[in-house]
């Protein structure tokens, strides 16, 4: 269920950001990337815990947290106050009828930005 739910989170990320890096506007092998560590199941597959990022500012991201953290504030400040709130780690574990859910719900959320694009 996890790879699913992945998937889906993925696919709802490009949608979002109409398959665009974030960063840098291009289009070659982007993928979403988590902002709090995908480790953390309590956020893992919440639209608002990703942007997508060309492999190149993926790696970047990925290599300079802080650097990261600094450019997301000043370039998405809404994401950045989404960031803040919800940092400190939680060991949630979710239930598979809970994980189930949480499928159907980025499937509806990837149909309503496919109808809106």
């Amino acid at each position: 269920m996890k790879r699913i739910l992945d998937r889906l989170w993925q696919k709802l990320i490009a949608l979002i950001h109409k398959g665009r890096c974030a960063k840098c506007n291009s289009t070659y092998l982007c993928s979403g990337h988590h902002i709090i560590k995908r480790r953390f199941h309590y956020v893992r597959w919440d639209a608002d815990n990703g942007i997508l990022l060309c492999l190149t500012c993926h790696r970047w991201a990925e290599e300079h947290e802080k650097d990261f953290f600094t450019w997301l504030k000043m370039r998405y400040p809404k994401v950045y106050e989404w960031y803040d709130a919800n940092r400190i780690p939680v060991t949630k574990r979710f239930a598979s009828w809970e994980m189930r859910t949480l499928a159907q719900a980025l499937r509806e959320k990837i149909k309503y930005f496919t109808a809106s694009s």
